[in-house]
C-alpha cells in the first residue's frame, strides 16, 4: 500500500503520508483520529455502580422470591415424599393384617 520510505511518523503511532497532505476527504478523517476530552470530566463510567443503585431494590425482591420458591419446592417433594412413605407403611399394615 505505501512504502516506508515515505511515510513519517508524528507524534506517536500516527502516520502521516506526505502525498495525502492537500486531500480535503484525508483531512477530515485525519483531524477526526484523535478523540478530545473535556478537561475535568473522565470518560469512565461506573455501569455497575448505577445499576446498583437504580436496580438494587428490584434484584433484592427477585433473590427473596427465589429463595421462598425454592423453599416452596423443597417443602413440597418433602411432603410428596412423606404420603408415599406413609401409603406404603400403610399398605405393608394392612397386608400383616390380613395375615395374622
Amino acid at each position: 500500500m505505501y512504502e516506508l520510505e515515505n511515510c513519517v511518523y508524528v507524534g506517536g503511532p500516527t502516520i502521516k503520508h506526505p502525498e495525502e497532505d492537500d486531500d480535503p476527504k484525508t483531512k477530515f478523517y485525519r483531524s477526526r483520529e484523535h478523540r478530545h476530552r473535556p478537561m475535568g470530566k473522565t470518560p469512565i463510567y461506573d455501569f455497575d455502580e448505577w445499576s446498583r443503585a437504580h436496580y438494587g431494590a428490584t434484584f433484592a425482591r427477585d433473590m427473596k422470591r427465589k429463595r421462598r420458591e425454592e423453599m416452596i419446592r423443597e417443602m413440597n417433594e418433602r411432603n410428596a415424599n412423606d404420603i408415599r412413605i406413609e401409603k406404603a407403611v400403610f399398605v405393608f399394615m394392612f397386608f400383616l393384617g390380613i395375615l395374622m
